[in-house]
């Protein structure tokens, strides 16, 4: 019994350290073009596609090496982690077009779907022959001319819920004096 719980723990780390759980759903393709590189251009290429100001920020820079595989996702499905409080609703990938890759198309703005610190894509989305190595930036994109929803803490929520139940039991109270 030990032996086989040990056995398990161990394959559940070792699987932990290599790839991912899903995390939502495939990330959609929002726009895709042939763009002049540089952080201006990419910048300004996204605004046009989104109708929106944004801030750009490059996250990784290097072939694609920080992309996991995913554990039950179908072959090719790879996810990105932004990091803690980073929660991109779009996100820029830059692959490097031609040289045999399948594509023409050198950036992909998607759409961030269901869990928004994690990029989850496939890569046959790119074309058919490309592979992490092309990877060569993934970059986030905040709205910035949005502004900003505030959702009230709970303790807050539930000094309200309070307040609310001492006004109705003092309308009963004085329902129940009066009649």
């Amino acid at each position: 019994m030990f032996k086989s719980l040990t056995t398990v723990a161990l394959l559940g780390f070792a699987a932990s350290a290599s790839a991912i759980p899903i995390v939502g759903t495939i990330d959609q393709v929002f726009a895709q073009d042939n763009v002049n590189s540089g952080d201006a251009n990419e910048e300004a290429w996204i605004e046009s596609k989104l109708g929106m100001s944004v801030t750009y920020t490059k996250v990784l820079n290097s072939g694609g090496s920080s992309w996991q595989p995913v554990v039950g996702g179908n072959a090719g499905d790879y996810a990105f982690d932004f990091g803690v409080g980073i929660e991109p609703l779009y996100y820029l990938v830059k692959v490097g077009g031609g040289g045999g890759t399948g594509t023409t198309n050198t950036h992909f703005l998607f759409t961030n779907n269901d869990s928004l610190q994690w990029a989850y894509l496939n890569l046959s989305m790119f074309g058919p022959d490309v592979s992490l190595t092309n990877i060569g930036v993934i970059s986030h994109v905040a709205r910035t001319g949005g502004g900003t929803t505030t959702v009230p803490e709970p303790a807050s929520i539930a000094l309200l819920g309070a307040g609310l139940a001492c006004l109705g039991f003092m309308r009963r109270r004085k329902q129940a004096l009066l009649g």
